[in-house]
């Protein structure tokens, strides 16, 4: 009898392993509810995602709906993230985008091996990368970006160099070079216009003007009383640049943020509007 509870036990054993892997290799690593992607670039996509996901041992989920149905996007992703048995190994490590169409929200839920290799930080530099596609509609190209700056930071976090606080290299990687050197210029003028602020207050001949004429330049202005009107021969535009004041992003003093989902599990997580 007890050999016969053992042999039985090991048949529903080798039954539950057998549909998990089923279920593994025919799992949807793309579920475009909401219909904005062609079927091309859903199958692009999905080729993506899945290639990603095995190499790095970490499911790479991608989701669009209509609606959130009164829900956040961090409670509609994580349901729907353990409910339909996403994730891999003990800890379910992954990650999942969700796009939201109607309420015009998206976000990033991390779990297990994904949260630490998405800091905080992390997902506000893929945050500056992606929402501008997501706000021109251009999604397949916001969506492969995302796989993209994923496979790398799991591959650093595994190197033993995650996405943390500062990185140059990471920031580079998620601004275009047009916009870096449009920060660099701007940071370049406002330094030379500080540093000629500086040298002018260091001036000792500047001395204060009284009176209306000590402004005129010597044999520059003629006065003709008998026509009634002034003759300016010159004048000298200078133009100084406005330094302005941009801060937007956010930032993260390092690690991930988490919280527990309603199955219990942990997460980290970041959203927005686009």
């Amino acid at each position: 009898m007890k050999r016969k509870v053992i042999m039985l036990l090991s048949v529903v054993a080798l039954c539950v392993l057998f549909a998990g892997t089923a279920l593994a290799e025919n799992k949807d690593y793309v579920v475009d509810n909401a219909d904005i992607l062609t079927d091309s670039e859903e199958a692009e996509l999905e080729q993506k995602a899945a290639e990603v996901s095995q190499r790095q041992g970490l499911d790479i989920v991608l989701l669009t709906v209509n609606s959130l149905e009164g829900k956040t996007v961090a409670n509609y992703a994580d349901d729907f993230y353990f409910f339909n048995g996403y994730g891999q190994g003990e800890s379910s490590d992954g990650v999942i985008m969700t796009v939201a169409m109607d309420d015009r929200k998206w976000g990033i839920e991390t779990t297990g091996y994904g949260i630490t290799a998405l800091t905080d930080y992390g997902m506000d530099l893929m945050d500056e990368a992606i929402v501008p596609y997501l706000g021109d509609g251009d999604y397949v190209k916001a969506f492969r970006k995302f796989i993209e700056m994923t496979d790398d930071y799991v591959t650093r976090a595994r190197n033993g160099s995650p996405v943390d606080t500062y990185d140059e290299d990471a920031a580079n990687k998620s601004f275009p070079w047009g916009i870096r050197a449009a920060i660099s210029a701007a940071i370049g003028l406002l330094a030379g216009f500080l540093g000629t602020g500086s040298m002018k207050s260091k001036l000792k001949t500047v001395y204060s003007l009284t009176a209306a004429e000590d402004n005129i330049i010597n044999q520059s202005l003629f006065l003709n009383k008998e026509a009634s009107r002034d003759l300016f021969l010159y004048n000298n535009i200078v133009q100084v640049p406005i330094a302005t004041d941009n801060n937007n992003g956010g930032n993260s003093s390092g690690g991930s943020t988490t919280h527990v989902s309603s199955s219990g599990m942990t997460h980290g997580g970041h959203s927005g509007n686009f």
